[in-house]
């Protein structure tokens, strides 16, 4: 069986679009609808728990840490708001963790050294503590993927119903006021990553009190588009092969892994879909670039090329069968929006039944709901929830 199923790329979508303004390629055409494609494709995201979008989470949990004792200098020292250890090593993860002493936490803003580290300029003791005081480490704030936008509760190691979600004032008045300072951690909430801006993080109480993982299942985001239409040079592949060459000027970059690749059955017009003026004689989708002029492709070439016209262009990170329709009407709302056009009602009303159908596509489970003892039934899509189907967070 091929390894490569066929995509729909930037370029294809581009290209509907083009057709719909009535063809006329401005610049300032291609940059309103790029514009539109972009809006349509992070907005796609949040409409329903998609089936081709959603992933399975790990979080790798440290085990606190209490060797050896420390030191406070607030201000005045080699750093502001010192921490020096004394009888132990600072973790690697500490930058990341809390200092609790007396059963006050304190953020940790830097790790400087195996035996320094930095408080929070705003969460710290606010005055210098002297040496010899015990003290215990731990994390309770771990990064979520890049890619993570709605998530569901964590599974722990040994917590079969998994843990429960709490608000982020509620989960915060635990991990304050609670006497527990670790154990089997079972709430948590999603905030600000506090170490990277633009990403989330996982908070939980109370922080393990052992090293193990926590799982759990999260909507992600869509692969970027950045590759909307490459064709300069030739391309050439061999039968049997799963590398394709590119001559006369053309050029791979590390932007290309992932971006779909097409090639021509002739040398004067780049392929386009299968619907459009130039049909491509081959795609694949491009794994890794091993040269300027050379990379491998996800399936090897059925047949040989030599000196071809190709194009590469992004994917659109979407299932096709159920989802194109909905990003297709979406685009074009967003377009007409833009340019103020007089159908945007339409438009508009046109997304919602797309979106309607798209949904009723995308409910993947078949299985027969029991009603009683030789009855059986369907769920109605009517009947389902009007919102994404991820518990809320």
């Amino acid at each position: 069986m091929p390894n490569h199923l066929p995509q729909m790329t930037a370029f294809d979508l581009s290209e509907r679009l083009l057709s719909y303004l009535g063809g006329t390629p401005d610049d300032r055409a291609h940059g309103d609808i790029r514009r539109a494609i972009l809006d349509a494709y992070r907005e796609i995201t949040g409409l329903n728990d998609w089936t081709c979008l959603i992933q399975v989470g790990r979080l790798f949990l440290n085990a606190p840490y209490d060797t050896g004792t420390v030191e406070y200098d607030h201000t005045g020292g080699a750093n502001e708001r010192q921490m020096t250890l004394t009888g132990g090593t600072w973790p690697t993860w500490i930058a990341r963790g809390y200092i609790r002493m007396d059963a006050v936490c304190y953020y940790v803003d830097r790790r400087i050294s195996d035996t320094i580290i930095t408080l929070s300029e705003t969460i710290n003791p606010g005055s210098d503590i002297a040496s010899g005081t015990a003290y215990t480490a731990m994390q309770d704030s771990y990064e979520l993927p890049a890619d993570f936008t709605v998530g569901n509760r964590g599974l722990p190691e040994n917590n079969w119903w998994g843990m429960e979600y709490m608000p982020a004032a509620e989960w915060l008045a635990y991990q304050r006021f609670s006497q527990s300072t670790s154990g089997q951690s079972r709430l948590y909430t999603f905030t600000a990553d506090p170490k990277n801006a633009g990403r989330l993080a996982f908070r939980l109480f109370p922080p393990p009190d052992t090293a193990q993982t926590i799982d759990f299942i999260y909507r992600r985001k869509c692969r970027d588009l950045r590759v909307w239409d490459v064709t300069t040079g030739k391309a050439t592949v061999t039968a049997a092969s799963d590398v394709i060459t590119l001559t006369d000027g053309g050029t791979f970059t590390a932007a290309h892994v992932g971006s779909v690749i097409r090639i021509s059955d002739g040398a004067v017009n780049p392929p386009t879909d299968i619907d459009g003026l130039y049909p491509y004689a081959d795609e694949r989708t491009i794994l890794r670039v091993t040269s300027a002029t050379t990379a491998v492709v996800d399936d090897a070439y059925g047949s040989a090329y030599t000196n071809v016209a190709y194009r590469i262009s992004d994917p659109i990170d979407i299932e096709v069968q159920s989802m194109y329709n909905v990003t297709f009407a979406s685009a074009i709302r967003h377009l007409c929006f833009a340019r103020n056009r007089k159908e945007l009602a339409e438009a508009t009303a046109n997304w919602r039944f797309a979106l309607e159908l798209a949904k009723e596509q995308d409910m993947r489970n078949r299985a027969e709901e029991r009603a009683q003892l030789f009855e059986s039934y369907y769920q109605r899509l009517a009947n389902m929830p009007l919102g994404p189907l991820i518990e809320s967070t």
